[in-house]
């Protein structure tokens, strides 16, 4: 199978009602602007894979964005296992699923956390950069915001086709405001306990330069071993491909997303 796919599976596992609202009413409304999913030329051979407890299922298929969704691409819903308790195996065995299927219809597998808010073009970016570099894997970094601080002043962004719209330097900008007390900790020069996972500096107010050792994927070209990883897709999934082409994205102004938890 090819670096090159004729299409992606889109992966999504979420559940909760927390995390079901913050897809709904964030995610998914900057996933489906103009210059993300609806902008992809190979719409008709992708699909999306939401992985979500069964008695979220109505909540979630009766959503506009949702139907709005099913008209752009086939969605599968799959239920999870009710017979796990831990959220990250839960995670990690909905990928696992998402990551075989994408193998098995040689689809590049696009992992899409519930709870991110996208600029637009990113996923158009993506594309691109499978396209033309023939890439193995996409490597991302995402950093999180304050939810309850955040969503109210995104909201105030939506448009008149009920979509966020954000470009990337408009949304790091917002961004910079609402960083979460765990973001503020990779900071190199902070206050208080510094996590080297990840190493930031403030660039003055205009954004913050980033030197990660801990990334996650965002892409991944088909591969009969993407699904054999043991813990989760941003531990040890890329420790089982062989040969792969790494692209680390390094300007927001390409793809850019940050978790709102």
């Amino acid at each position: 199978m090819s670096n090159s796919p004729k299409g992606f599976t889109f992966i999504t596992p979420v559940w909760g009602e927390s995390h079901i609202g913050t897809f709904l009413e964030i995610g998914l409304r900057s996933l489906l602007s103009n210059n993300n999913l609806p902008a992809l030329k190979n719409l008709s051979n992708s699909s999306y894979m939401i992985f979500t407890s069964k008695n979220e299922i109505k909540r979630l298929k009766s959503h506009f964005l949702f139907k709005r969704l099913q008209t752009l691409m086939k969605v599968e819903v799959e239920v999870i296992n009710p017979a796990v308790s831990n959220p990250h195996d839960i995670m990690s065995r909905c990928h696992r699923v998402g990551l075989k299927r994408a193998y098995q219809q040689d689809l590049g597998a696009v992992l899409v956390p519930p709870d991110c808010v996208w600029s637009d073009g990113s996923m158009k970016n993506m594309e691109q950069i499978v396209s033309s570099r023939q890439v193995s894997v996409i490597h991302m970094s995402g950093l999180r915001l304050i939810k309850e601080t955040v969503v109210p002043v995104l909201k105030t962004y939506i448009n008149a086709d009920d979509l966020l719209s954000l470009s990337s330097r408009f949304l790091a900008k917002t961004a910079l405001s609402h960083l979460h007390p765990i973001t503020e900790s990779h900071f190199f020069e902070g206050e208080g306990y510094l996590m080297p996972a990840n190493l930031l500096w403030n660039v003055g107010d205009e954004g913050i330069l980033a030197h990660c050792f801990h990334l996650h994927p965002l892409y991944i070209s088909p591969s009969d071993k993407n699904h054999r990883f043991k813990v989760t897709v941003d531990d040890d999934l890329t420790l089982y491909r062989e040969n792969q082409i790494n692209y680390i994205v390094s300007v927001t102004d390409e793809i850019l997303a940050f978790e709102v938890s």
